[in-house]
């Protein structure tokens, strides 16, 4: 028999692969509205922003104090909506109201299961990704991140399977 054995999943995506990268990431201020963030939700066809508010830190090289951003939270479309929902004035309630505080991280080299496993047990739907220092965000990702990577691996591996040529890609735009 000459049939070559694939193996499935041979290769685990690892959250670096499939999370969007931190030069691409929307953040807000912790002052902004509910409308303001709800715009931006809407606008940039997202789930999610980051929350952020300035703070000061001592510059070690320096001695000086540097004003940084700082995420503080995160808002998802669930989290607005509820906003809304509970009456929440969309123009003058701030995002703090309804920001999530409890931040949920997993390392940009931690395997696509280990971040779904997180994602299931703490019943979130996006994790803020650090380096592998744990010293700064590198990205973040989105179950829907995790489901479009699965299907990207299944994909492939059918067409390997089958003697396909084509490796597809997320940039590819087959409708």
């Amino acid at each position: 028999n000459n049939t070559t054995k694939v193996e499935k999943n041979s290769k685990m995506s690892k959250a670096k692969d499939f999370m969007v990268p931190a030069n691409k990431l929307i953040m807000c201020s912790i002052s902004s509205t509910l409308n303001t963030a709800s715009s931006i939700i809407i606008s940039k066809g997202i789930g999610s922003i980051l929350i952020t508010k300035e703070v000061y830190k001592l510059d070690k090289k320096t001695k000086k104090n540097i004003k940084k951003k700082e995420v503080v939270g995160i808002v998802t479309k669930s989290d607005l909506l509820y906003g809304y929902l509970t009456d929440l004035d969309g123009k003058s309630a701030k995002v703090k109201k309804v920001m999530n505080k409890t931040l949920i991280y997993a390392c940009e080299d931690d395997n696509i299961g280990k971040v779904s496993s997180l994602m299931i047990d703490k019943h979130i739907h996006h994790v803020i990704i650090l380096n592998n220092e744990k010293t700064r965000i590198v990205g973040i990702t989105s179950s829907l991140d995790i489901v479009k990577e699965k299907l990207l691996d299944e994909t492939n591996y059918f067409r390997k399977l089958f003697g396909l040529s084509k490796k597809r890609t997320d940039d590819d735009d087959d409708d």
